[in-house]
């Protein structure tokens, strides 16, 4: 009764043998009756029944339900977003490579060879109209797409892009180098397909002749890590386009940190400088997303990034020179974060941010009290290391992953454990022992919640998690902007991860997710069916095109469709 609402959903079959009750139980306290009871079935039709009393059982079918009523229903000129994909002229599809990971990282938590594609809008030909890089995996050339004055697309150089397919395309940017006035492309080279340090990992910079026709150039002193994202400023201000490529991490030795990098624009000519100019990227971790700002105020531009097993980071401008900040508030919100956006959000004069995490519906759990956590180590001393996660039960510490799954990593288990219940008995040290966990590289994650990160001054923040919502799956990629026009900026997410290991169900809850702002700092959801938005797959990137008439939002799924949905 009242403004109390409860919600259940219910698939009473699950997997291949087995089936779930048909029952759904409400508590309702001390309430008598029950004002209403809506059952939404598959169909879409709808049952409802009204002023129920508490304690009994209510039969409702699906054959007996009816077609919602126009009060019921959205029209489609009532939602801020259209979904546009079927008549929208870009027919791409992503084709992820079949590589297995687990080949080399038995106990790996997700697969890392699955991260892309990469997507960038761009004028490349400077004719008023956004054009389209779409990066391939590896072995799949990346396409380059020039928007024509009725809104179509054609596809650019295909022979050009042809001779790049072998690398894994997991990040793009159009941004001008070397100050021509035409937009250029770099494409940052990731995944896991090859060794370390191959020439495969190495990023790329095209240079565009000011017709869309691109040539490759090269740049100094390049790392070849396997990347995550790159993101330009010209944060020295010097009149030209600065880069902070992440590093997303070191293929076959995860979590391994990795180094990302600094590279400075010298005259049209883009060099690493991070031996120089930000040292403290060497090593920084597995990092997933990054965001220029001047989160202090002080009118240079800051670096803060995020990645996996990581805190929220952030790096103080000094003349030129990135230094990590050590005390932020933020410095033990360690978590799985994939993401992370800027906006003054509560209205105050500085910058806040929104950081997507892994959310709180997968099979791994934390807290900083009981984190979860990872050991890697030669455990078993055979010339390569192992990855040991743990989780706590009650005041327990236990290893993660079965017994079939540990011993197939480190056979000598067989021997020394033998059975599978004395295994599901021992506590983490007991099988590893604490001298080899104490020896080892440990990261903890003492927070899974995606979250409001409230800029306090002084250089201190302050975490909100998001609403629920926004916890059902991890956020892959955020957009701000005010999309419903009320002065306030609003958020919105694309996510999943679809690429975890067998023992763990994949998170797949992510349907897209418009939160509109307050101006305060807080965050309401408008749901799909009122917003349009509707973005469940293995959704990677999202950005925002526009032509001359219209602005749309993108959406680039690993091994699957673009989306587009049109902006109301």
């Amino acid at each position: 009764m009242g403004n109390e609402i409860q919600t259940h959903e219910t698939t009473n079959v699950r997997g291949i043998y087995s089936t779930s009750e048909s029952f759904v139980h409400f508590g309702v306290n001390n309430a008598t009756k029950v004002d209403s009871i809506v059952v939404t079935w598959p169909n879409q039709m709808k049952t409802v029944k009204r002023n129920l009393t508490v304690n009994q059982t209510i039969q409702i079918a699906m054959n007996t339900a009816s077609k919602p009523s126009h009060t019921d229903r959205i029209k489609k000129g009532d939602v801020l977003f259209t979904n546009s994909s079927a008549s929208f002229d870009l027919n791409f599809k992503h084709t992820e490579n079949s590589f297995n990971d687990y080949k080399y990282q038995v106990l790996l938590p997700h697969k890392l060879s699955q991260i892309g594609p990469a997507m960038a809008a761009g004028d490349v030909n400077n004719d008023g109209l956004e054009d389209l890089y779409l990066g391939g995996a590896s072995g799949y050339r990346g396409h380059l797409y020039i928007q024509k004055m009725d809104g179509s697309f054609s596809d650019n150089s295909a022979v050009f892009w042809e001779k790049e397919n072998p690398y894994e395309d997991v990040d793009a940017l159009f941004v001008d180098i070397n100050n021509d006035g035409f937009q250029d492309l770099y494409v940052v080279s990731g995944g896991n397909e090859y060794p370390s340090n191959d020439v495969h990992y190495a990023d790329r910079l095209y240079l565009n002749d000011g017709t869309g026709n691109f040539s490759k150039a090269a740049i100094l002193k390049l790392n070849r890590d396997s990347g995550s994202i790159v993101k330009a400023s010209d944060y020295d201000n010097d009149g030209d386009m600065d880069l902070f490529i992440g590093g997303r991490h070191t293929p076959h030795q995860y979590p391994l940190p990795t180094n990302s990098m600094l590279l400075k624009n010298e005259n049209g000519q883009l060099v690493n400088a991070t031996q120089t100019l930000a040292q403290e990227l060497n090593g920084i971790g597995m990092v997933t997303d990054a965001v220029w700002n001047d989160y202090d105020g002080d009118g240079d531009t800051d670096l803060t990034l995020v990645g996996e097993w990581m805190p929220i980071i952030f790096f103080r401008n000094d003349n030129g020179v990135l230094n990590k900040v050590v005390a932020t508030g933020l410095e033990n919100e360690t978590g799985w974060w994939f993401s992370i956006e800027k906006g003054d959000f509560d209205k105050d004069g500085d910058l806040d941010f929104i950081a997507g995490n892994l959310g709180l519906n997968y099979k791994y759990k934390t807290s900083k009290e009981k984190p979860f956590d990872i050991y890697y180590n030669d455990f078993d001393s055979n010339g390569s290391n192992d990855i040991v996660l743990g989780y706590y039960q009650g005041n327990k510490h236990f290893p993660l992953r079965g017994f079939s799954c540990s011993s197939e990593q480190i056979p000598g288990l067989k021997d020394k454990i033998g059975k599978y219940d004395v295994f599901a008995a021992l506590e983490i040290e007991q099988v590893y022992g604490d001298e080899n966990l104490q020896n080892s590289l440990h990261y903890k994650a003492t927070t899974f919640d995606s979250s409001y990160i409230e800029n306090l001054g002084n250089g201190r923040f302050k975490r909100t998690p998001l609403p629920i919502q926004a916890q059902f799956s991890n956020i892959n990629d955020i957009m701000i902007s005010d999309f419903n026009k009320d002065g306030d900026l609003d958020i919105l997410t694309v996510g999943n991860l679809f690429a975890s290991e067998i023992e763990t169900p994949r998170n797949d809850a992510s349907t897209g997710l418009l939160m509109l702002g307050d101006g305060t700092g807080n965050f309401s959801v408008l749901p799909n069916k009122e917003s349009g938005f509707f973005a469940n797959r293995n959704a990677k990137k999202i950005v925002m095109i526009s032509n001359k008439k219209q602005k749309k939002i993108l959406v680039a799924n690993n091994n699957d469709n673009l989306q587009c949905f049109t902006i109301k």
